[in-house]
């Protein structure tokens, strides 16, 4: 700072000493910024802070919940009811349109371009354009209190280490071979053309 003036300049000491940058000259007063002021006055103490005592809310809270006091005054924070169990009902469908679920009141059906798989009061009903497979890595069993309907287009097989129709277990038939099942003793009876063969047990 020049004195008797205030003017100020700054310098930069880390300069080589030949250059007047680096220095104050003797017409000037080196200031030093940042300097720590001496301690100000003590504040006033703050007050002491209350305790909150947490409580049951009781009757306070028709679901349970809890209450809050500090001092002489309290306040409750109340839990909300068990909401309804929600319905799910409607017709989806997949952004191109080729599969569908529909629930209803009535009933279930997944839909497909070569399938549909129906749900409701009279039973579970499987249609298959293509494909209809049933597979299962351990037993597998379709039971009717009614009739029971097998029915394909084509080739119908039945596969397995032991297959049985009404407890017979060595029935086989050829093609154009109708079978028979004698329901008052459980024999298999196999037509051959006019010949009649039992499989017994």
């Amino acid at each position: 700072m020049l004195k008797n003036v205030g003017t100020v300049r700054l310098i930069d000491p880390s300069l080589p000493a030949a250059n007047l940058v680096s220095h104050c000259t003797s017409l000037e007063t080196q200031l030093t910024w940042n300097q720590q002021g001496q301690p100000g006055t003590p504040g006033t103490p703050g007050q002491n802070g209350e305790s909150v005592a947490m409580g049951d809310a009781g009757a306070n809270c028709a679901n349970g919940g809890v209450s809050l006091t500090v001092g002489a005054d309290t306040r409750y924070v109340c839990s909300g009811a068990n909401g309804q169990d929600g319905n799910f009902t409607g017709h989806f469908e997949s952004p191109n349109g080729d599969y569908k679920l529909d629930v209803t009141d009535t009933g279930i059906a997944l839909l497909a371009p070569n399938g549909m798989v129906h749900l409701d009061s009279t039973g579970i009903r499987l249609n298959s354009g293509n494909v209809l497979s049933l597979r299962s890595s351990g037993n597998a069993e379709l039971k009717a209190s009614g009739s029971l309907n097998v029915e394909a287009g084509g080739t119908n097989s039945v596969k397995g280490s032991v297959v049985q129709l009404n407890g017979c277990s060595r029935l086989v038939a050829g093609v154009g071979d109708s079978v028979q099942v004698d329901p008052s003793n459980g024999l298999g009876f196999i037509t051959h053309g006019s010949t009649t063969v039992c499989s017994g047990g």
